[in-house]
């Protein structure tokens, strides 16, 4: 608690409530004590911070006071005591006594609205907790749930490279179409080595002799010029790889890698672009006995 008080920053109490909050799980166990906004505008928010034990229940609150109004402030005066000075007769000790009366009805009447006060500083602590759990993405997974929602892929992408997919969903609509940004975001997000070539692939009409009538014949549709022409498709070649032999197992077919390529295509690549995928192991030098059975995949790990 000495630490919170030798800060030379003002931190707001909610705000170093919601870091204890982090740590205590109970948020009962926290209490904001009101002293009243007299000194307010030389001190900080958070005056002194301890410890103190119920004496119902023996449980152990942290308590931070701060000089705030309270709503025995917000009273109008002299609702729970008389005014203190006023009236002849009196002599300097009876004063000083009343005083002391009044002090002590005026600690009673706060300690009385001291649950009321508590509700408004606990619905902030939970905001500000909410957006805690957002911000530590690595102890919370609020954030994970949130996209997972709208975004199968996430699910499937471990969580630290899920979560590094979420910061570049406000930049995809920039970084689609774009071969190097692609190659860039693929290599990151599948952990293997990505180039992407571009390709046209062509296709020749075959020219078919004969005569038609043009009456019938819809240009392009049915009928076309005589003469070479050429139509084709322009798509991308994407190669992944070299995959190194202890990974081979998770590229196979049927081991859902190539799932993950298609729906991770489907954000980076255009629709009107065709995609291949091109997946290329490492080649160990090796015999051909090897000590596994199961290791050995033909076109993966060794070759004919």
């Amino acid at each position: 608690m000495d630490i919170l008080e030798k800060m030379a920053a003002d931190f707001k109490a909610e705000v170093i409530a919601t870091q204890l909050l982090a740590e205590e799980l109970d948020v009962s166990k926290i209490i904001i004590d009101r002293l009243g906004s007299t000194p307010r505008t030389h001190t900080k928010d958070v005056y002194r911070t301890y410890e103190d034990i119920s004496q119902y229940n023996l449980d152990r609150y942290t308590v931070l006071q701060s000089f705030r109004q309270s709503i025995y402030e917000a009273i109008p005066e002299n609702v729970f005591h008389p005014p203190t000075l006023g009236g002849l007769g009196r002599t300097q000790d009876e004063i000083v006594e009343e005083i002391k009366v009044q002090r002590k009805k005026e600690a009673e009447a706060r300690n009385f609205f001291k649950p009321f006060e508590q509700e408004a500083p606990y619905l902030e602590m939970q905001a500000l907790m909410l957006e805690l759990m957002y911000e530590k993405k690595g102890t919370y997974d609020n954030l994970y749930r949130l996209f997972e929602q709208g975004w199968p892929v996430i699910s499937k992408l471990p969580y630290s490279t899920a979560l590094s997919f979420i910061y570049i969903l406000p930049i995809l609509n920039e970084v689609r179409g774009k071969r190097e940004w692609t190659e860039k975001c693929l290599h990151f997000l599948t952990g293997f080595p990505v180039e992407i070539r571009e390709n046209y692939v062509s296709g020749k009409i075959v020219d078919v002799p004969g005569a038609f009538t043009v009456g019938a014949s819809t240009l392009g549709i049915s009928s076309n010029f005589s003469g070479n022409q050429y139509d084709g498709l322009f798509g991308w070649d994407i190669h992944i790889g070299p995959v190194p032999e202890y990974l081979t197992m998770t590229v196979i077919p049927q081991s859902g890698f190539t799932e993950l390529l298609d729906i991770l295509s489907e954000h980076f690549v255009p629709a009107n672009i065709f995609v291949q995928y091109f997946i290329q192991s490492e080649p160990l030098p090796q015999t051909t006995l090897l000590p596994d059975p199961s290791a050995g995949r033909l076109g993966y790990t060794f070759y004919l």
